[in-house]
């Protein structure tokens, strides 16, 4: 018998919607991802022609430098991860990546143990063009929630803003600048309407 058999009465099945119409992704992105679904491309294209995104999956970070990112997104990114311990250290190392005034937006999965997880996301990006992805989690001792994301990326990121469905969440953070004594240079272009 497979997991998924001995949790059928467990199963999250359903269908969620993410508008992302009115999305706003600031300067450089970064989109960190277990799968590439092009979703933060298309919208950073709708919304400027010019912006670079990036697509990174962890073999690749020796080649971004530090400090250098507007935005980091984490579409479905958490989740997969098999602990706490692998999540607190990705955002971890990813704080590097954001420059001070960048934030991080993260779109996820509410699962608690012993549920799994199959949706159906039906993402709108515009009036007129509309994409689906599956996101499964069928490990019935994996969990992640909102409180738990906040939680971890406490210590480097301020929420401000957070939304929370029945299956997924959302939240969008501020980074936070640790170095403490240092000042910053009224001068410089660091940052997009910090």
């Amino acid at each position: 018998m497979s997991i998924k058999e001995a949790f059928s009465g467990n199963i999250i099945k359903d269908t969620v919607q993410i508008d992302m119409q009115n999305l706003k992704l600031k300067g450089d992105v970064i989109d960190i991802g277990v799968k590439n679904y092009g979703i933060i491309y298309k919208i950073c294209r709708q919304n400027d022609d010019e912006v670079a995104v990036e697509y990174l999956m962890d073999e690749e970070k020796d080649l971004i430098e530090r400090e250098y990112y507007h935005t980091a997104v984490l579409f479905f990114t958490l989740s997969p991860l098999s602990s706490a311990g692998k999540r607190r250290k990705l955002i971890k190392e990813l704080y590097k990546y954001i420059r001070d005034c960048g934030e991080i937006i993260i779109w996820d999965i509410n699962k608690t143990i012993g549920r799994l997880v199959d949706l159906r996301v039906e993402v709108l990006l515009s009036e007129n063009e509309t994409q689906t992805i599956k996101i499964n989690n069928f490990n019935p001792i994996k969990q992640l929630s909102l409180s738990q994301v906040k939680k971890i990326i406490n210590p480097y990121f301020e929420v401000t803003e957070e939304k929370q469905g029945k299956e997924i969440f959302f939240l969008r953070a501020k980074r936070k600048n640790t170095r403490r004594g240092k000042k910053k240079d009224e001068s410089s272009i660091d940052c997009i309407e910090c």
